[in-house]
Parts: C-alpha cells; sequence; structure tokens
C-alpha cells in the first residue's frame, strides 16, 4: 500500500526554469545542468521501484516516498521508508549508470564508466546515519527491527562488494525477494495495524518538504536573471504587449496566455507573492493596470488594496489557465 506517493521534486522546475532565464554562458550553469541531472536521475530511480513493489503482496506493507525530517538536530531525507507488522526498511536509492565499486578503506563509492573514474559519497555511510536518526525520531522500542537497504535502480551497472556488503546492496528487480526472505527470517511480529498506522500518520505530519531557493542555493542576483515574457515559438525574449495580445517582433507568433509562462517562472524563482511593481519588472510592461488585470484571474487570494496589494500565485491556476 502507498501510504505517501512519489511526487515530482519541486527542485526539478525550480532549476529547469533557472537555466532558462539565467542570462547566457554565466559560470554556474555547468553547476546547474549538473545538479539538474543527478535530481532528474534520482527521481527516475525511485519512479522504476513502481515496478518492483508491484511484486509485494498487497497490505503487507506500507510505503512512504520522499521523506524530509527532523531529528531533533538535523533534518534528514529518506527516498523510501517501508513500514510492515515485523520491521521496517529504510532504501536508498541510487540511479548511477557504470560499474560500481564500493570501497570500504575510504568509505566511498567509485564509479567507473568508459575510461573515467568518478567517487561519490558512500551509500552504506549515509543509509547507518539515516538509521539512527530515524530511530531518534520515532522513537521506538529497540526490539523493532529497522533494516536498510542501497538499491541500485540502473538495471545495467556493475556491482562490486565484498562479502559484508553484499547483503545490503542490490538492483531494484531483486528488491521485492530481499523484503520476503527478511520477513520470513522475523517470527515475531512487533508492531499491530494499529501501531503501523499511528506511525504513518505521525511521519506525514511531520514531514517538512525543501522549499529552497533557486538564487540563494547558487548565490545569484536578480541582475543575473532575464525579465520579459518568453515567445512560445521561437524562445525569444522579451516579446511585447500589443492589443491584447503577446507578439513576438522576431517570428512574428501571436499568443494571449504568454505572460502566464512567465508567471510560473516568476513562481519557480522567486516564490508564490509577487506585487504589481514586481510583475511590472519581471514581465517587462508599464501599465500598473495591465499588471492588475494579468494578476487578478491567476491570483488565489490577495492582499491590501492599491500600489501596496500581494498577490499570492497558484500554479495550480496558471496551468489550467494557460491549457
Amino acid at each position: 500500500m502507498i501510504a505517501k506517493r512519489l511526487e515530482r521534486p519541486l527542485l526539478i522546475p525550480k532549476l529547469e526554469t533557472l537555466l532558462k532565464r539565467i542570462v547566457p554562458k554565466h559560470e554556474k550553469i555547468p553547476l546547474i545542468q549538473s545538479d539538474l541531472h543527478k535530481l532528474a536521475a534520482g527521481y527516475r530511480g525511485e519512479q522504476s521501484l513502481h515496478f518492483a513493489f508491484s511484486f509485494l503482496p498487497e497490505n503487507k506493507y506500507y510505503i512512504l516516498h520522499d521523506l524530509r525530517l527532523f531529528d531533533g538536530k538535523h533534518y534528514f531525507q529518506i527516498d523510501v521508508l517501508i513500514l510492515s507488522t515485523k520491521y521496517l526498511l529504510l532504501l536508498e536509492v541510487k540511479n548511477i549508470s557504470g560499474e560500481l565499486h564500493f570501497d570500504t578503506a575510504f568509505n566511498q563509492l567509485i564509479r567507473i564508466k568508459g575510461e573515467k573514474k568518478t567517487a561519490f559519497p558512500d551509500p552504506l555511510t549515509q543509509v547507518k546515519r539515516l538509521k539512527l536518526q530515524l530511530q531518534q525520531f520515532l522513537k521506538l522500542d529497540e526490539s523493532i527491527p529497522i533494516y536498510s537497504l542501497i538499491v541500485i535502480a540502473n538495471p545495467s551497472s556493475i556491482i562490486t562488494a565484498n562479502r559484508s556488503q553484499q547483503s545490503h546492496i542490490l538492483h531494484s528487480s531483486y528488491l521485492p525477494f530481499q523484503m520476503e526472505q527478511i520477513s520470513e527470517s522475523i517470527s515475531r511480529h512487533a508492531l499491530d495495524e494499529h501501531s503501523i498506522k499511528a506511525l504513518i500518520k505521525k511521519i506525514k505530519k511531520k514531514h517538512m518538504p525543501f522549499h529552497s531557493s533557486v538564487l540563494s542555493k547558487y548565490q545569484l542576483e536578480s541582475n543575473h536573471i532575464q525579465k520579459g515574457v518568453i515567445c512560445k515559438n521561437c524562445g525569444y525574449l522579451p516579446i511585447n504587449r500589443i492589443n491584447a495580445n503577446w507578439h513576438c517582433p522576431k517570428c512574428d507568433f501571436k499568443d494571449k496566455k504568454a505572460h502566464l509562462r512567465a508567471l510560473k517562472d516568476y513562481y519557480y524563482l522567486y516564490g508564490d507573492t509577487i506585487t504589481n511593481q514586481q510583475a511590472k519588472r519581471f514581465l517587462q510592461i508599464d501599465s500598473t493596470s495591465l499588471a492588475i488585470r494579468l494578476l487578478k484571474p491567476v491570483s488565489a487570494k490577495s492582499s491590501l488594496e492599491g500600489r501596496g496589494r500581494t498577490y499570492f500565485l497558484s500554479i495550480k491556476t496558471l496551468s489550467k489557465l494557460e491549457k
């Protein structure tokens, strides 16, 4: 049973928007591209587990995706947490291609791909720390076992690990069989259904999504961001507002809804609040009355009146109106 569904990380559209809007040839572009690639690969890796989970017995396991919790000192993130009456299972999902060597001497993961070697933080050390943090967060009886596994989502990856590591690392296709083996090795039921549902309620209540500012993350200023409405047809910016239409001076494309995409970009870059002045600056328009007319239909609500009014943008509303 899926107790918390996997959702596309908000950081993905934020980074996509940043790459679209950042000034050309900025020195941070390669780093942003790399971070987006890693994040998207991780998301695809977690998506790939859906097939493996389909082989599990129904109503025996409760699955929670993508958690961010606080242990009293630090926030920690869990890719997948699985609860059953016999044990809890913490999954760290890695969607990395190539030959993966788990180096115990220096506690690192080495990826060999072609002639290139790349070092990554050791996932085994990572899950040990996550397990301790989860125990601290849940404050469970020590008799309730918590297991952890490193799941390699890429089926073409070659895993090299020593004997002591092998029971903790597996390809995603073998995950349901490994889970059943763990269950069969435990005779005692540590939790009942009521306790599991109480734990799920607590975990979901304490889950704290990470709403980071991508401008702060990459130490960018507002002048590093290209303002204006972008042409849907050719990508030119800024296009002009002429007679209730957005008109592209490069390809002559006309679009009544182009500002909706621009306001979505604003949302991902700056957040869900916007004033008339901020809208005028970002959309590159001069008229306050036009800014008001464009913002009113897309705002979930607004505060104050006149020039000091703040509008609250809604992605759902913007996406609905864009169709």
